[in-house]
């Protein structure tokens, strides 16, 4: 359930930034997300470095949750501007 949840904010996020970009513009902003997506595929070798420094998973957890809280409040803005 988190999986489908956490996976399912992709196409709304690019649908709505495709939606409040100009299309000559649109080009570069899909390049910016492949980037971020780039970036997630190392996330997991970060984890377990993290976990093996720790000892744990609990830290690599309460890490991840403060990532999420930061892009979910990073998101907020997006429904005040985006055209209802």
């Amino acid at each position: 359930l988190r999986g489908a949840l956490m996976n399912a904010r992709g196409p709304i996020g690019r649908a709505i930034i495709m939606d409040l970009v100009h299309s000559e513009m649109r080009g570069r902003w899909n390049s910016l997300q492949s980037l971020s997506m780039f970036a997630w595929s190392g996330s997991a070798a970060l984890g377990g470095y993290l976990a093996d420094l720790a000892g744990d998973y609990r830290f690599t957890f309460v890490v991840t949750a403060g990532i999420y809280t930061v892009g979910f409040f990073l998101h907020l803005p997006l429904l005040l501007i985006y055209p209802k």
